[in-house]
């Protein structure tokens, strides 16, 4: 029942900063600064799962550092797919 919760405020505060770096009523060094604590938590988010996937292969656990690091490989190419459809391209 906590985690519920917590993922449901986490959700909500996540989703409404992803609101404001979007809108154009915001000022722009607002917009600015939450597009840049996004894009932070999503680099922490890759690099912490490209660290575990370098150490699980270090540590002679071949597969689960395969799997963790194609994770972290497929998890940056969704994030800069996502960035660039939401930031880069002008939706009408």
């Amino acid at each position: 029942m906590i985690g519920f919760l917590g993922e449901l405020v986490f959700e909500l505060i996540f989703e409404g900063i992803i609101e404001i770096s979007r809108s154009s009523r915001v000022p722009k060094t607002i917009r600015y600064t939450t597009i840049t604590i996004i894009c932070s938590f999503y680099i922490f988010v890759i690099g912490l799962f490209a660290f575990i996937g370098i150490d699980l292969l270090r540590n002679n656990n071949i597969l689960g550092g395969i799997v963790v690091s194609i994770f972290a490989i497929l998890f940056f190419v969704m994030s800069v797919m996502a960035f660039r459809k939401v930031y880069m391209l002008k939706n009408t």
